[in-house]
């Protein structure tokens, strides 16, 4: 996956949300309970309640569908399930084939911090 330059942070006047978001590449997973299927997935940004991710993927992943999510804190790309946070997807875009954008939400307002 190939992602876009990385800045330091996203700064909108238009941005309603009550989160920063910092611009991070990170590789990582997700899980799809519904199908137990983990899907490559890279950080776009993330903040304290969520992360934009870019996944790799043959099933496209729909808003509201239940997720858990695993990023790397030290650029590595395997991640151990007792670091996996759960999730919500909250929205998603197709990138073209196979790829997609997805917007979580953390189910757990202190997730980030306690996977930290």
């Amino acid at each position: 996956m190939t992602g876009a330059p990385v800045s330091t942070t996203h700064s909108d006047i238009n941005d309603r949300r009550s989160h920063r978001r910092f611009s991070v590449e990170r590789p990582g997973k997700m899980f799809h309970p519904a199908s137990r299927q983990f899907v490559p997935a890279m950080s776009r940004d993330v903040s304290f309640a969520g992360a934009l991710l870019e996944v790799e993927t043959d099933r496209p992943f729909e808003a509201g569908e239940p997720i858990d999510v695993g990023l790397s804190l030290n650029n590595r790309a395997v991640v151990p399930a007792s670091a996996l946070l759960h999730g919500i997807v909250v929205r998603s875009e197709a990138l073209g084939e196979h790829r997609q954008l997805v917007a979580v939400r953390y189910t757990h307002r202190d997730a980030f911090n306690t996977a930290a």
